[in-house]
């Protein structure tokens, strides 16, 4: 059941990706809801599963968007197996740091996109590509921020339930 819900919830996503967020568009930067709950799974479930969604909402947005098919699929499957293998880790730093990871995980996933696209296409400058990369990250964490915040308060709680039940029928 929870399985089926993340794919409706992803494949409405897409649509939103692509007419929604538009209009909230800084200097032709604007946030990647996609990349947003790529990573809310990855910190939620596990590398695994959070790869695989990102592979899948990665491919639907390579068909969708009438770019180069591929680029999204594996910069989005990268962007979800390292929010996976961060997501035990990341819930017990401070929300700075939460930020920080954020931020250079986004960097690290618009420069491998730029990366696959200059290598598909041709004319990409660089350069431009530096400036894309930065307000991406910076765009992106201030959303995921937003809205993951409550999600990871919630993953906090539960994880202290859980610590907090196991150490009781410790002392029994």
């Amino acid at each position: 059941m929870k399985n089926a819900l993340l794919i409706i919830i992803g494949l409405l996503i897409i649509p939103l990706q692509s007419s929604l967020v538009n209009s909230v568009s800084l200097w032709g930067v604007k946030p990647d809801i996609i990349f947003i709950f790529v990573y809310a799974i990855g910190l939620t479930y596990n590398e695994e599963k959070a790869m695989l969604m990102g592979a899948g909402l990665g491919l639907a947005a390579d068909i969708f968007s009438g770019g180069p098919l591929g680029m999204n699929f594996l910069s989005k499957a990268a962007t979800g197996f390292a929010a996976g293998a961060l997501g035990r880790r990341i819930l017990n730093m401070r929300l700075r740091l939460q930020i920080l990871v954020i931020f250079f995980v986004t960097m690290l996933e618009v420069m491998l996109q730029i990366t696959l696209l200059s290598v598909f296409s041709k004319g990409i400058m660089f350069s431009v590509g530096i400036k894309v990369i930065f307000l991406q990250a910076l765009y992106n964490s201030l959303f995921t921020f937003v809205f993951l915040w409550p999600l990871i308060k919630k993953l906090k709680r539960e994880r202290e339930w859980l610590l907090s039940a196991k150490e009781s029928i410790l002392i029994r």
